[in-house]
C-alpha cells in the first residue's frame, strides 16, 4: 500500500465503516452501468430522476394534507424586513444557491440534444422551474407540519417534518432512506 494513503485509508474499509464501501461501492456500479453503454446509463438516470421527483411530489402531497398545520405567514413584519436584510440572511442564501446549482449543466451537454437552438431553453427552463416547485414546496411542508421551535437549529429538517407528519417510526424510515435517494443525481 502506498506510503500517502497511510493508516487513514485501511480503516476506512474495516468493519466499523460500511458506509465508505456502501458509498465506493455504488460508484462503482454506476460507473460500469454508464461505461458500458450511454443508453444503459440514459435509462438509469431517467428511472433515478423518476424515482427521486415521486418521492419528493409524495413527500409534498402527504405534507398537505396530513399533520396538523401549524400556523405560519408569509407576510412580512418589521422584524422580517430586519432579517432580511441582514448580513446571516444573505449567507444563508449561499447554500440556498446550492438547491439550483446543475442547472446550466445542460449546456454542457448541448452536442447531444436534438435541435439545441430551440431545446436548450426549453430544457433550462422546465429544470429550473421544476427545481424551485420541489424546493418550495418541500420547505412549506417542512413549516407547515412542524412547529417552528422544534425547527430552530437542527439540520435534519426532513426527518422532523416526516416525524411530525407520520410519526416517529415511519420518521425514522424516511430519515434513512432520503441519504440515498438525495445522493444520487437529479437530472438525467
Amino acid at each position: 500500500m502506498p506510503k500517502v494513503c497511510g493508516p487513514r485509508w485501511r480503516l476506512r474499509w474495516q468493519p466499523g465503516h460500511r458506509g465508505t464501501v456502501l458509498a465506493v461501492s455504488v460508484v462503482l456500479a454506476l460507473a460500469l452501468v454508464h461505461g458500458r453503454s450511454t443508453r444503459a446509463g440514459s435509462r438509469l438516470q431517467v428511472a433515478i430522476t423518476a424515482v427521486k421527483v415521486l418521492v419528493l411530489v409524495g413527500f409534498i402531497g402527504a405534507g398537505l394534507f396530513l399533520g396538523n398545520a401549524q400556523p405560519i405567514s408569509f407576510a412580512p413584519d418589521s422584524a422580517s424586513w430586519r432579517s432580511l436584510l441582514s448580513p446571516v440572511f444573505a449567507v444563508s442564501l449561499v447554500y440556498v444557491s446550492y438547491a439550483y446549482s446543475g442547472w446550466n449543466a445542460a449546456v454542457y451537454v448541448t452536442g447531444e440534444i436534438k435541435n439545441p437552438q430551440r431545446n436548450l431553453s426549453r430544457i433550462l427552463l422546465t429544470g429550473t422551474a421544476v427545481v424551485l416547485l420541489l424546493y418550495v414546496g418541500l420547505n412549506y411542508v417542512f413549516l407547515r407540519a412542524t412547529p417552528l421551535g422544534v425547527l430552530k437549529g437542527q439540520v435534519e429538517v426532513g426527518y422532523l417534518a416526516a416525524s411530525w407528519l407520520f410519526g416517529p417510526v415511519l420518521g425514522r424510515l424516511t430519515g434513512a432512506l432520503s441519504p440515498p435517494c438525495s445522493c444520487l443525481p437529479l437530472a438525467p
